[in-house]
């Protein structure tokens, strides 16, 4: 799938989805989807989907990082930045439907320059949808998390500390196994490029046995504005 995130919406109205059946094949089916809200497009997205088949198969393989198990959590981590920054604290402690436990300093708390690659194991908490269509939309989801600050690292830049402007532009995912939501999944994103107000960063998701599940690729506005005060509400979390 690939999506244009155009204008913001808003969780208080209903938004409309329009779906165009572009092809219907042997193998192979597209469509085109357009998000509306108030009258205007929010969203456009295009979406192939292929029957299961058999096939020729490669991987790279999965990095060699310590197991969830020796890691902390993001909540607990909001302690060792109790007394720097409230927004931070507050972010980390704030309740997820995730267990997320960053490999190192999380990205988007980076205070120096460093390799643009992320490494966080992320595990669903809760009852695991049984529909594998639901399971791929819950990755859709979580797959927007930890990208774009990526692309931040190589400045020393992160959102907490610095007066910015991020939003997503765009967002391309292609999906390659079931998504096992009821085990840890290895999330690692890297930024090959930033200019111009904006970067690119990949992703692929791994299972813990080392399967690759999905590869995610996104670019983003990371737009400095001096004019504005460094942030004071949370980012997302998922």
């Amino acid at each position: 799938m690939h999506a244009y995130f155009l204008r913001a919406g808003t969780e208080t109205q209903p938004i409309i989805f329009r779906v165009e059946r572009d092809f219907d094949g042997k193998s192979f089916a597209n469509r085109r989807v357009t998000a509306s809200q108030n009258g205007a497009t929010i969203l456009t997205l295009a979406a192939s989907f292929q029957r299961p088949e058999a096939g020729l198969e490669h991987a790279v393989a999965m990095p060699d990082l310590p197991p969830p198990e020796e890691l902390r959590s993001l909540d607990i981590l909001a302690g060792d930045y109790a007394g720097i920054s409230a927004q931070a604290v507050a972010f980390l402690s704030k309740p997820s439907a995730f267990d997320i436990r960053p490999c190192g300093v999380p990205a988007f708390l980076q205070t120096k320059p460093g390799t643009p690659v992320s490494h966080v194991w992320i595990r669903f908490r809760g009852s695991v949808p049984t529909d594998p269509v639901v399971r791929r939309g819950v990755l859709a989801y979580l797959s927007d998390y930890a990208l774009l600050s990526a692309s931040l690292i190589p400045h020393g830049v992160n959102m907490f500390e610095h007066s910015m402007q991020t939003a997503s532009l765009d967002h391309a995912m292609w999906f390659h196994d079931d998504v096992p939501l009821d085990d840890w999944l290895l999330y690692t994103s890297e930024s090959a490029w930033s200019g111009h107000g904006r970067g690119i960063a990949r992703g692929v998701f791994h299972s813990r046995d080392g399967r690759a599940i999905a590869h995610v690729t996104q670019e983003g506005l990371i737009r400095m504005r001096p004019d504005l005060a460094p942030r004071t509400t949370i980012p997302h979390m998922p």
